[in-house]
């Protein structure tokens, strides 16, 4: 009915910008470490305390994917109510498992995570803070660019080389063919992010930091 189909546009328009709110909060997040204070000559004090270079990568990670975590499960607890007090309502042949509830928030968080993890290394390797923010978002913007280019015109293996960064919450649906379960994508992801924060500690354990 055109009820319900006003109430899909409404979720899908919901979850739209939850993602889009997600994602600003990761790119945010990632600009402001260690790296922007570096940037702005204010880590030299901070980087000759009594602490390894590693303890400053960690916990800004820490603490910022905490802060995703909470927002993403936060909007998905707010979905719920509204779906408990009939706001928003499904057609009587759909519903959304509880495993979807736990799955989205947490795709959402990774892929939040991966644009964090891009961003924070930036910050590590180019001295102004405001262009590595810049850049960081070009690096994304021309990753999706390839990633459509590979998925359209080269096909094959190749395509592989540049996996989608989404993962399809969905139990029942699956992101990509290199991968197709939705644990092997949430997985490979993590290893990603886990990688990308790892160069940024070795490019800042060897970082020259002016006094």
């Amino acid at each position: 009915t055109d009820s319900h189909m006003s109430m899909e546009w409404m979720v899908s328009r919901g979850l739209s910008f939850a993602g889009i709110l997600l994602l600003f909060v990761g790119w945010s997040l990632g600009g402001d470490g260690i790296g922007h204070d570096i940037a702005e000559d204010r880590g030299a004090f901070l980087l000759t305390r009594p602490r390894l270079r590693r303890f400053f990568v960690w916990s800004d990670s820490g603490f910022s994917f905490g802060l995703m975590a909470a927002l993403a499960w936060g909007l998905t607890l707010l979905f719920v109510l509204l779906a408990l007090v009939h706001i928003i309502r499904f057609p009587p042949d759909r519903s959304l498992s509880p495993t979807a509830f736990l799955l989205i928030p947490l795709s959402g968080v990774v892929f939040a995570g991966l644009i964090y993890a891009v961003t924070y290394l930036c910050t590590m390797l180019i001295p102004r803070d405001k262009t590595a923010r810049v850049i960081s978002v070009a690096v994304l913007i021309a990753y999706a660019y390839l990633h459509l280019k590979a998925y359209r015109t080269w096909g094959g293996v190749t395509q592989y080389l540049f996996p989608s960064w989404w993962v399809d919450p969905f139990p029942y649906k699956y992101s990509s063919q290199a991968a197709p379960h939705i644990w092997m994508e949430l997985g490979g992801r993590v290893i990603g992010i886990l990688v990308l924060l790892l160069i940024a500690q070795l490019v800042l354990e060897r970082r020259e930091i002016r006094a």
